[in-house]
């Protein structure tokens, strides 16, 4: 066996894993290096008292200049414009479709009670950065909450609550480009309730919650599904939406609530709750 070849072939490896952890090490020490050059050179040549405080003002200066941005937030509860503020490029945006409408609860007949209306969904929620030209505007559509069904008749011949409508959806859009940039569809309609015949009428079914979508990568939470409604007076519960970065409005994206069932001889049902309206907000 050639030891001495051996040990040549092991130099250039030796070598190499000398010169990356001197590369590594000048690496990590770098801002070291530069942090403590002046006083490397303490011996070389030493800058005037006046460079001195033409250096130390270009400092302060560049301190200065690098904190000036603006920052801001701004609130949409109805349908508006937001324009870019001077030298933004970038900007976060939190979006809640409307709240389904709640389903009207059924009539009574005279022997049994109607069914209560379901409750309807919220609406869905996106959250995600977007990419924004300064001073270019954005339009901002608030989904309208969805109306609420209709009270069933109640007596010798009863009828059904109506079933609410959807919410509507809540857009972010690129005004020079017509361009959808972050989505959130409204929550659906509760059912209506049954009206009561010889037996107790069914309570209506809950409407299921709103999505959410961006072009960007984004966060995407469902509304809350309404619960389902009961007999007569248990109504079922509208959808509660998620949570963003500032507490919603009152009922903002709420789905509304059900409707009663008539629960006396006869009685009629009750209209349901309307949905909430949706709700954005951009801040940078």
């Amino acid at each position: 066996m050639n030891l001495n070849a051996q040990k040549v072939s092991r130099r250039p490896r030796t070598r190499s894993r000398l010169l990356l952890v001197s590369l590594a090490a000048a690496a990590a020490l770098s801002g070291q290096l530069v942090a403590t050059a002046p006083a490397a050179f303490a011996d070389g040549p030493k800058p005037s008292a006046q460079d001195q405080r033409n250096q130390d003002k270009g400092k302060d200066d560049h301190k200065k200049k690098a904190v000036q941005f603006p920052h801001g937030l701004r609130q949409f509860t109805s349908d508006n414009t937001f324009t870019v503020p001077a030298g933004v490029t970038t900007v976060f945006v939190q979006a809640w479709g409307a709240g389904g409408g709640g389903g009207g609860g059924g009539g009574a007949s005279a022997t049994a009670p109607g069914g209560a209306g379901g409750g309807g969904g919220a609406g869905g929620f996106t959250w995600c950065v977007l990419n924004v030209r300064p001073l270019a505007d954005y339009g901002v559509d608030i989904g309208d909450g969805g109306s609420a069904g209709g009270g069933g008749a109640g007596g010798a011949t009863t009828t059904a609550g109506g079933s609410g409508n959807p919410g509507g959806t809540t857009t972010v859009v690129a005004t020079a480009t017509n361009t959808t940039l972050a989505t959130a569809t409204g929550g659906g309609g509760g059912g209506g309730g049954a009206g009561g015949t010889t037996t107790s009428g069914a309570g209506g079914p809950g409407g299921a919650g709103g999505n959410g979508s961006c072009t960007t990568s984004s966060v995407n939470r469902a509304g809350g599904a309404g619960t389902p409604g009961g007999i007569g007076t248990t109504v079922g519960q509208g959808g509660t939406p998620a949570d963003g970065i500032v507490a919603l409005p009152p009922r903002a994206a709420e789905g509304g609530d059900g409707g009663e069932g008539g629960a006396r001889a006869n009685q009629g049902g009750s209209v349901g709750q309307t949905g909430g309206a949706g709700y954005v907000v951009i801040w940078w």
